[in-house]
Formats: C-alpha cells, structure tokens, sequence
C-alpha cells in the first residue's frame, strides 16, 4: 500500500499507474468505455511486492548488451524511488532476467523511510540480480494487458403500446 506509482517503459510503450485518493490503483489515460483490469494490475503490484532474486552476480559479472535498450520500472513509495533496470535473458548466465535495482530517498521522507531506503540500496548497489522470468514477465505488462473494455450497456427495449381499439 505505501507504491503510490508505478511508470512502467517496456517494448517501446510506456504507462503509468497511480494509487487514488480511495487506495484504488488505476491506469492513467484511460479512454472512453475503458477501465483498469484489476487483476493485471495486482499482477503488477504483486510482482513489485514480492520481488526476490534468483541469485546475484558480482558488480564484476560482463553483461555484454543485456542492459541495452533495457525495459524500466519506477516505483513511488512513501519515502523513496526505486528503478528497477530489467536486461534480457542470457542463456549463458543462467534462467532469469537480469535487473539492477537503484534507489532515491524521496525529499521530506521520514528519518525511518530514509533508513530503510538506504539498507535497501546498500543491499542492491553496484549490483546485478538475476529475477524469475514469470517475475520479469508481470512487471513488463503491456499496456493493452491493463485495459478492460467496459460493457455495452444492454438496449432498453421499449414495448409497443397495446392497439388502440376503434370505434364504429
């Protein structure tokens, strides 16, 4: 509960979620009939909550092009930024994507959101892990994988008024 927003720059698109004033997370830029498909979004959410390493390689670890054109993901979070930098999958360095993970404290963040901040950036600094793909794979949703079309509200059929009998 404490992402505020996610931008997400993947496959040349890019989006954004945001947490609303209700704690509902939606897609920014919505068009008409279109609403936020909740379960890719808690997709998403949950692949950012439950982020965990396969391994880590040493700072010294050659990556080659894995980072070139790399896929992004910014999260907001009380007190802190955190980018995640998602790399290709490289047969010869094992299963899983590679990431790098960089952390900001946010300006006005509190004295223990800025200790947590800086414990998690010790931990990632300098340092490439490699992430599940299944994890890589919910934190790089397309766009499209977001939007839920809203129905077409059925027709109102209107009855025919009963025939008028006539008078002779």
């Amino acid at each position: 509960e404490s992402i505020r927003k996610i931008s997400v720059q993947a496959d040349g698109e890019s989006y954004v979620l945001e947490r609303q004033t209700n704690g509902v997370v939606s897609l920014a830029g919505l068009g008409d009939g279109e609403s936020t498909h909740m379960e890719a979004a808690n997709r998403l959410l949950g692949a950012l909550r439950s982020l965990r390493a396969e391994k880590w390689m040493p700072a010294a670890t050659e990556w080659g092009d894995a980072f070139a054109n790399a896929a992004t993901v910014q999260a907001d979070v009380e007190g802190a930024t955190y980018r995640i930098q998602l790399g290709k999958a490289s047969p010869d360095k094992g299963e899983g994507r590679p990431i790098r993970i960089e952390i900001e404290v946010a300006s006005g963040a509190t004295p223990e959101q800025q200790a947590v901040a800086a414990a998690a950036a010790k931990k990632s600094s300098g340092r490439t892990f490699l992430i599940p793909v299944y994890q890589a794979d919910s934190l790089t949703l397309k766009r499209s994988d977001l939007i839920q079309q809203s129905p077409e509200p059925a027709p109102v059929e209107t009855p025919e008024p009963p025939p008028v009998p006539s008078v002779e």
